[in-house]
């Protein structure tokens, strides 16, 4: 089961952690999608007992993407939670709003 730190998905760099329980891991960084690098949430649940966790590739532990709109929503909810970074939380949040207002959803 990685930490956050031991996550090292070659398309995520983590820049900071928000969140680090033994079952759960909340960062932000920076995701190269291969047509732009966002900067953004990513979430992992650690697993246990030697799994990877989720998500994964099978081989390596990977990181899930947050929207915008969703990492808006829930950083300001869980800054004060055990575990959490609260400055790592309040400097992710000045930088998610300072970022371009996301378009359509596309799901694709």
């Amino acid at each position: 089961m990685p930490s956050a730190e031991e996550v090292n998905a070659s398309n995520f760099e983590v820049e900071r952690v928000l969140v680090e329980k033994e079952t759960f891991s909340m960062v932000w960084g920076v995701f190269d999608d291969r047509t732009e690098k966002k900067r953004c949430v990513g979430v992992r649940w650690n697993g246990q007992d030697g799994s990877l966790g989720f998500p994964s590739d099978s081989v390596r532990a990977l990181w899930f993407v947050m929207p915008k709109t969703l990492s808006l929503a829930l950083l300001p909810r869980i800054i004060k939670v055990r575990h959490a970074q609260e400055k790592a939380i309040e400097h992710a949040l000045r930088d998610l709003r300072t970022l371009p207002e996301p378009g359509v959803i596309d799901w694709e």
